[in-house]
């Protein structure tokens, strides 16, 4: 590997250097790197940290697009790009062609369009799909709350686009197949005006209770508009509402493509209708997206490398992921739907759309404090505002609310990380550190893939007894590691007894480390280790687990806060290191 030299442009405000490498710098992200095999992401349009996330639909499972697939199912306007556990695929929209659709009285369950990657660009804030069966040419782009439809149609005389308020993801968790589902409890759809739709989708999945809401004004007027109860037409309704709700939309004869300008919200129609109003306004599609481009652009400038261009591509395409979450999930006048369903009214972004720490927690939020503080700032406020409504920091967050997905209390290291970088203004520091102490006490958090979430045996035991739970020996290792993180903020906050209590507690990974194997390893309630022990085991979350999607040979080394006391377990530096 070359050598490749960083520099961080620490301001605070980000300059944009025109230089031939950041002029270009787009052309260097590879949106799809990651879309085959169990990659689950999706090349997708979206600003920076946006709650919109508008791409293309091939299936729905993983992000909803795989590179393998041939055909679309449409565009929906939420997704979930690059992670195990996955929900959305919202709202979704398909243009078509073709007389019999202004004639028909019963939907195909399932309308798809064929495509190729040769008539695909996946850009940063722009993503451009060619329909081979309707040859139609589908552009997207994207603000942080709303998204925009661009489609070139080849006969003037024939353009449709089905609404389907119906379809989202169906396979929430992988695991445990009773998880995997797609439930709509409520949805509706509003023919407005000669312009405007309006409706929402109220479903869980993986998300206990996701509401999106949205209102679409069209560039042209809408001619007809047929409505569908479970496929069926409703005949002259300008409004249904149910659990299996579409439409097909028809427009006049016009050469000129239809531009559809959608605001999205987790809050309410209004909502939505606001951030359109604020984000969008009467702007065109290449105004819109020529806008979230250049802030992508100074976004992945604010980090220049030199070296070959493989390395180029990676290091930007990975910077471009980096900046997609936390995603945002607030509406333009600062409401919110929290952790206990309820609206709220904050006063900085809300950023609960997607929160995944256990993802991010070792390396990814770090990073964003480095580059974009503000970020981090108001992510502590929606940290202390998530403690309020549910009674315990974020562990997992998805469209808001808590699905205590994987292990450890990972809001700890991210708020003693930004709090050790200087972010120590605009949120209560003391409320949110008496936060971080109750959390991390909590008997229980809650349930995740069937098996218990609490502090409650670490604390009894001073380990997690594997006879009593999954994954116990890598829950220990993380609780330690974010104790000796609420350690860290005692000691900058002055809190002495605090900080020899969680430093105690940070030494627990020492109770899980068997001399005999020289291996972390699980151990039963009595004292004793579980056996047959075999360090390459790792049974991903079903009985006998002892590790979180890794093995003892992983998972050993698991003490980023005390290598020394590590390498001590081991007797020797020489025996660690052989």
């Amino acid at each position: 590997m070359k050598h490749m030299r960083f520099f961080l442009l620490l301001s605070s405000c980000l300059a944009f250097f025109t230089t031939p490498l950041q002029a270009d710098i787009l052309n260097h992200i590879v949106c799809t790197m990651g879309s085959g095999g169990e990659g689950r992401v999706i090349p997708m349009a979206a600003a920076p940290f946006g709650m919109v996330e508008l791409g293309p639909d091939t299936y729905f499972s993983g992000s909803g697009y795989h590179y393998t697939h041939t055909a679309t199912f449409g565009f929906s306007h939420t997704h979930k790009s690059g992670g195990g556990g996955t929900d959305f695929q919202d709202i979704l929209f398909l243009p078509l062609t073709g007389n019999k659709w202004s004639k028909i009285d019963q939907l195909p369950a399932e309308i798809t369009a064929t495509f190729s990657h040769t008539g695909e660009i996946a850009q940063p804030g722009y993503y451009r799909l060619l329909l081979k069966d309707f040859h139609i040419n589908a552009e997207l782009t994207a603000t942080p709350r709303c998204g925009m439809h661009r489609y070139s149609y080849p006969d003037p005389s024939s353009r449709f686009l089905l609404v389907n308020l119906k379809t989202g993801s169906e396979n929430s968790t992988t695991i445990y197949d009773d998880e995997n589902f797609d439930t709509v409890h409520y949805s509706s759809l509003e023919w407005v005006d000669q312009r405007t739709i309006r409706g929402c989708r109220i479903s869980n999945g993986w998300c206990p209770e996701q509401h999106v809401y949205f209102y679409a004004r069209f560039s042209q007027p809408i001619q007809t508009f047929r409505l569908f109860s479970h496929l069926h037409l409703q005949q002259e309704q300008r409004f249904a509402e149910g659990t299996d709700i579409r439409a097909l939309l028809s427009f006049a004869s016009s050469s000129r493509p239809i531009e559809i300008a959608v605001g999205i919200s987790p809050v309410s129609m209004n909502g939505a209708r606001l951030n359109l109003q604020k984000e969008i306004g009467h702007r065109s599609f290449d105004a819109v997206r020529k806008a979230t481009q250049q802030s992508w652009r100074r976004q992945l400038s604010v980090l220049q490398i030199e070296g070959d261009s493989d390395l180029t591509k990676t290091f930007y395409s990975c910077l471009y992921f980096a900046q997609l979450y936390p995603q945002l999930y607030s509406d333009v006048d600062g409401s919110y739907r929290s952790s206990d369903k309820q609206i709220y009214q904050g006063k900085r972004r809300y950023f609960a759309g997607v929160l995944g720490l256990w993802d991010t927690f070792r390396a990814q939020d770090p990073l964003i404090a480095l580059l974009h503080p503000d970020i981090t700032r108001d992510l502590m406020q929606t940290f202390l505002e998530h403690f309020r409504h549910c009674g315990q920091l974020p562990i997992w967050t998805l469209a808001g609310q808590e699905n205590m997905c994987m292990i450890g209390y990972h809001s700890m290291p991210v708020i003693a990380d930004a709090y050790a970088k200087g972010i120590r203004t605009g949120y209560d520091v003391r409320a949110l550190y008496d936060a971080m102490k109750i959390s991390a006490n909590r008997d229980t958090f809650g349930f995740f893939l069937k098996d218990y979430r609490g502090a409650r045996l670490y604390k009894h035991y001073h380990y997690c007894p594997c006879d009593s739970e999954i994954t116990s020996v890598s829950k220990t290792l993380e609780y330690a590691y974010d104790d000796w993180c609420i350690a860290q903020m005692a000691r900058m906050l002055g809190h002495s007894e605090d900080y020899h209590a969680y430093l105690k507690r940070a030494a627990f990974y020492r109770n899980v480390f068997a001399p005999s194997t020289m291996f972390m390893r699980g151990r039963q309630a009595n004292g004793s280790w579980r056996t047959p022990f075999d360090p390459f085991l790792s049974n991903h979350y079903h009985e006998g687990d002892d590790f979180c999607e890794g093995d003892a040979w992983q998972w050993t080394f698991f003490v980023p806060h005390d290598g020394k006391g590590l390498i001590h377990l081991f007797g020797s530096r020489q025996r660690f290191v052989s």
